[in-house]
């Protein structure tokens, strides 16, 4: 926590003098808002006891950045998840950090279709959170976020409209002294 202290006031005290060297731009012009979402529903029987045995859960994943340049992004990071079952304990997971983001244009002026519309994107984040996995669907809470979760992210963002890109992505996930797992990232992003 003592890092994440640190960073998070060397970003604060950072991002004035970033702004201010920034051309006059209106602020609203430099903000990125993106929300990474999803879910998982499984029903079905116990073989053994006929049990009905049901399993749900709703991810929401909010990012708020601040464009340094066309090029880097500098931002806050959340996580939430709400856990239903009635066959495994069911505790909601959260955690919050920063992130740090490159984007690298890609033009292709051949196929006018995808002129300007494509992003490669590079992405570091941390973030403080209350759980880490032991299996695929089993994860071990805590009462406060105190676990270290160290991401990765490449992926590519495409403009569908004006501002508004759709991203996927490949993430690695790394719980600090713990493991390693990927996953793969499908985000709704709007530039401002």
């Amino acid at each position: 926590m003592k890092n994440l202290n640190y960073f998070v006031l060397f970003f604060l005290f950072l991002l004035p003098g970033i702004i201010q060297a920034q051309e006059q731009e209106p602020l609203r012009k430099r903000i990125l808002l993106s929300t990474e979402t999803g879910g998982t529903i499984v029903k079905g029987r116990d073989s053994l006891s006929g049990e009905k045995l049901s399993y749900s859960n709703l991810r929401f994943g909010p990012s708020l950045g601040y464009f340094l340049n066309n090029n880097w992004v500098l931002g806050i990071t959340g996580e939430y998840e709400y856990v239903k079952s009635n066959y495994t304990e069911a505790p909601s997971l959260y955690g919050a950090g920063v992130f740090i983001r490159y984007y690298l244009p890609f033009k292709i002026k051949k196929v006018e279709f995808l002129a300007d519309r494509l992003l490669f994107l590079s992405e570091a984040s941390f973030l403080k959170i209350n759980y880490f996995p032991v299996s695929f669907q089993e994860v071990t809470t805590f009462d406060s976020m105190r676990e270290s979760l160290l991401q990765l992210n490449l992926g590519i963002n495409f403009r569908i409209w004006k501002q508004l890109y759709l991203e996927k992505s490949v993430r690695m996930d790394h719980f600090v002294q713990r493991k390693t797992c990927v996953s793969h990232r499908l985000c709704i992003e709007y530039h401002f």
